[in-house]
């Protein structure tokens, strides 16, 4: 591919949707000399302030030009296809600011440094594996784009230009040339953090691959030519040309397979009277992205982006966001073998597994099935979530076969407790098993394996959400979600089935991948098996690994390739089959999300914080209670809060009555002095009182 590039590097700092700033960065901003103030608005009743058309009105009512700068970062990029999302960031104009030269409008949080320079640089390349392709206007974020997952190696691999490429390469079995001139124009450029700016002139020639195979000595007249032909495309003078033979640059010509012209940014390309000083004279008036770099989206997920919410719910956002991006990467891996000479090459691969060495033999598939249990008052949490095995009509495998738990998962349920209070927690558990063949089988035994499905993600032997033809699936998950078609069909099914090489998961390995036996044991050896623990059986490593599941390992057996089936609680759960058996004539498509089924929805939980969004601040409840990672937790709904509320003001009330009472009792004593003894004891004779007013009382010993 042949590239002309004038370019203009930009990048900026701005404000992410709708909180938060990203940053801060020195600016240089760029005033006419004969009116440097900042009293020229016009009319700035016209636009709202901050909009850039109040700016480019201004400008324009004191008489000069000057342009929106389109090319700025902000925009959410889909790594894997190479095209812009949804605007993250946002930017204000209010402070009218432009570029030194004045040619361009900027927002006010963009850092710019101007680069006076001029210069041109030419250089060709040989790309003879598209997994050597590189894009032409996102390289960087490709290459480098702040990703720590072991599948980061298919950035771009779903990309247009991509597939196109790959297709013609393995199509025509063909290699692809690439020469670029990257021109800097001298009225300057911009250089920011995130973008790359400019135009560009491209041309992509694919080149058929015996011929280059058999110019192993000529490269560098390979590269020569494909520059040669950019130049007479362009009709560039004589000047840019690169010196190379004319009777090899005929054969370079006659060896293409395909060539693509095309222009990114600046004025249409036209073929009849098309000059690189003619375009590029109007390449500043129409310019595109040449290059990005950037961070995953969530990086942007911080306390000082979204100063705005709790710390909590800051971490799950960014976790979510997280795992998010992860399982993006994580659906659209498509492991296999990449070398076009084997007999097992994948044409949908993206991912070199190692698999290009042929399998010893085919291994049989024994069913599945999926076991739950609960308690008695909690059986209905088990409804839907069970599956028998179809070959043995109830939860188990087949003679010969062995059951390896893939997944354990659990099935969250709520209870009411005292009526106010409702505790949470995991109220039944699903085993999802599958069936291994542990011994030799005979042949069509067992299942044929059709592929698996969800209702997010399509069966990728059929490309829909559907079993193939003569084939039934089975369900399993806690959801449940995840398709697993079979078929006993050998006489109609086998055209459809892939061989199969067992279930790998996060919780458990895969038996298959353990190598087999060279000679397998019948007869007196077979006899032998169960008289001693230690002989041939004891002491394999099939034997030593037989009741732990989790001690497998957890990859695929020599000539097959994993594909992820699901996430299962956050657990992947994948299949193994044979390298290359699920490629069809076209590359498959990306797996774009949702990849699981939407949650159902619960009662709402009680939060302590409440949002207004009004004021777009949150604010802590003044009842809450600390939240808890444990499996159970408590809740309070809001009527059984206010029924609380209510009754614990009453009894604020009746306690401080009877405390005030008792109170105004206990001074009423006090101020009454001494008291007479009220009432007659046998045992005291009362004596009257002297003065008239007194009584006499005479009280007998004897009474």
């Amino acid at each position: 591919m042949k590239t002309f590039l004038p370019i203009l590097l930009v990048s900026a700092f701005g404000t992410l949707l709708p909180f938060g700033l990203l940053g801060s960065a020195a600016v240089v901003t760029a005033t006419p000399t004969s009116n440097s103030n900042d009293n020229t608005v016009g009319s700035p009743e016209d636009y709202p302030p901050g909009d850039p058309r109040r700016c480019l009105e201004v400008a324009r009512k004191n008489g000069y030009k000057v342009q929106r700068f389109e090319v700025l970062p902000g925009l959410g990029w889909d790594n894997l296809r190479n095209v812009d999302q949804g605007q993250v960031v946002s930017y204000n104009f209010s402070l009218c600011r432009t570029t030194d030269d004045g040619r361009f409008l900027l927002p006010d949080t963009v850092g710019v440094v101007p680069i006076k320079a001029s210069n041109v640089e030419t250089f060709a390349e040989l790309i003879e594996h598209w997994k050597n392709w590189t894009s032409t206007t996102s390289r960087s974020i490709n290459v480098d784009a702040g990703l720590h997952i072991g599948h980061f190696g298919i950035s771009g691999k779903f990309s247009a230009s991509f597939e196109d490429m790959k297709g013609k390469q393995i199509g025509d079995k063909s290699v692809t040339t690439r020469a670029q001139i990257r021109y800097v124009r001298d009225f300057g450029t911009h250089v920011v953090t995130r973008t790359l700016a400019g135009a560009a002139l491209v041309q992509v020639d694919h080149l058929r691959d015996e011929w280059v195979n058999s110019q192993e000595e000529h490269k560098s007249d390979i590269l020569a030519s494909a520059s040669a032909s950019l130049f007479s495309v362009f009709h560039m003078s004589a000047s840019y040309e690169t010196k190379t033979d004319e009777k090899f640059m005929q054969s370079y010509l006659s060896q293409r397979t395909s060539s693509v012209v095309k222009t990114l940014g600046g004025p249409l390309f036209k073929p009849a009277n098309f000059t690189p000083d003619i375009w590029a004279e109007a390449v500043d008036m129409d310019l595109v992205y040449l290059d990005r770099a950037g961070d995953p989206l969530y990086y942007l997920v911080t306390p000082s982006v979204l100063p705005e919410l709790p710390a909590a719910t800051l971490n799950k956002l960014e976790e979510s966001v997280r795992e998010a991006v992860k399982a993006y990467y994580q659906f659209n891996v498509w492991p296999g073998c990449l070398d076009q000479d084997s007999l097992n090459f994948s044409p949908a691969a993206n991912v070199d597994d190692g698999s290009c060495h042929p399998p010893s033999s085919n291994l049989s598939f024994g069913g599945v099935y999926q076991t739950c249990s609960s308690n008695p008052s909690w059986s209905h949490m088990c409804n839907g979530k069970t599956q028998v095995n179809p070959i043995t009509g109830s939860f188990s495998c087949p003679p010969r076969y062995q059951a390896i738990r893939l997944y354990q998962g659990g099935v969250e349920g709520c209870e009411r407790v005292w009526f106010f209070w409702r505790r949470c927690g995991i109220r039944a558990t699903y085993d999802m098993v599958w069936c291994v063949a542990t011994d030799p089988v005979p042949d069509q035994s067992g299942y044929l394996f059709g592929g698996v499905y969800t209702t997010t993600v399509v069966n990728p032997i059929t490309r829909t959400f559907a079993c193939p033809p003569n084939f039934f699936a089975l369900t399993l998950g806690g959801a449940p979600d995840l398709q697993v078609c079979i078929s006993d069909d050998f006489e109609f099914g086998d055209h459809y089935a892939v061989p199969f090489g067992g279930f790998l998961s996060c919780q458990a390995g895969n038996p298959l991948a353990v190598k087999q036996r060279s000679a397998q044991v019948t007869g007196k050896q077979g006899s032998s098996k169960s008289s001693s623990g230690s002989g041939p059986s004891g002491s394999t490593l099939r034997a030593f690994f037989r009741d732990d599941a989790g001690a497998w390992p957890k990859r695929c057996p020599d000539g097959f390739s994993k594909h992820m089936a699901t996430i299962e609680q956050h657990c992947e759960i994948n299949y193994c089959v044979r390298t290359g058996a699920m490629s069809g004539p076209a590359l498959p498509p990306v797996k774009r999300p949702p990849f699981v089924p939407s949650p159902p929805v619960l009662d709402p939980p009680t939060g302590s914080f409440i949002f207004d969004p009004t004021s777009r601040s949150w604010s802590r409840q003044s009842q809450s209670h600390p939240s808890s990672h444990s499996s159970a937790s408590s809740g309070m709904s809001p009527g059984a809060a206010a029924g609380i509320s209510i009754g614990a003001t009453l009894a604020c009330l009746v306690l401080a009555t009877v405390g005030v009472l008792a109170v105004r009792r206990r001074r009423r004593r006090g101020r009454s002095g001494y008291r007479s003894l009220q009432g007659q004891d046998p045992l005291v004779v009362q004596h009257g009182d002297y003065g008239s007013n007194a009584s006499t009382a005479f009280v007998s010993a004897d009474q």
